[in-house]
């Protein structure tokens, strides 16, 4: 691994990316912690705990949890992206995507910080390249990619009013996942390799990195 273990808190964890993160970092001598909806225990190897990312409540009751003691990384990789969207423009949809892909991560991270600020080191987001203003060269899916801007916009905010706080958010490829298709250029361990050294490299600087999964920088 190359670097010491740490206490890493993954959320949205019960299925692609994020269950791919938890099998990962626990094999590799991390102390995980893991949450899902149900609370299903996806990876028996580690502790799980439920989270509405989306419920105010739900995220309180998390960072107050006595299993997050000694936190040091929190990875989140909750998000959706609706289908039509762009074309129904459905407010209760445009909310829930705004809500859950750019508000609720950085609302959560901040639950966490006031319960942990003496342990809590790092914070990594899962973005998107999509997300890239200076990127964006289709214009396709353009509400998802707002909510994605909209998200390495407000990560950066948190690291610049947490400046000991080292903020990641990481595009993880175009990934085979049930969001990204079968068609994808990556699969599920490819990305997750890359993650895990984003995550375990204890980086000192720059407090806000918006990179691929590589660790390469992007562009807003």
């Amino acid at each position: 691994m190359g670097n010491s273990p740490q206490k890493i808190l993954v959320v949205g964890a019960s299925r692609g990316i994020g269950l791919g993160l938890v099998k990962a970092l626990s094999g590799d001598g991390h102390q995980v912690v893991a949450t899902s909806r149900d609370e299903a225990r996806y990876e028996p190897a580690v502790v799980w705990l439920p989270l509405e990312i989306n419920d105010r409540t739900s995220r309180g009751t998390l960072a107050g949890d006595d299993r997050l003691i000694g936190t040091e990384h929190v990875v989140i990789s909750a998000g959706v992206m609706p289908k039509d969207v762009d074309e129904t423009l459905d407010p209760g949809q445009i909310f829930n995507l705004f809500l859950t892909n750019a508000v609720s991560p950085i609302a959560l991270a901040e639950d966490i910080l006031r319960k942990h600020a003496d342990t809590l080191r790092g914070v990594t987001m899962l973005g998107s390249i999509m997300g890239s203003v200076g990127l964006n060269r289709l214009g396709d899916h353009w509400l998802y990619r707002a909510s994605k801007a909209a998200l390495t916009s407000a990560a950066r905010s948190l690291s610049a009013r947490h400046p000991q706080l080292i903020v990641t958010v990481a595009h993880p490829g175009w990934v085979k996942t049930d969001m990204g298709g079968a068609d994808a250029d990556i699969d599920v361990d490819t990305s997750v390799r890359g993650l895990v050294t984003l995550v375990s490299s204890e980086r000192k600087s720059p407090n806000f990195l918006f990179c691929n999964y590589l660790g390469e920088t992007l562009p807003y």
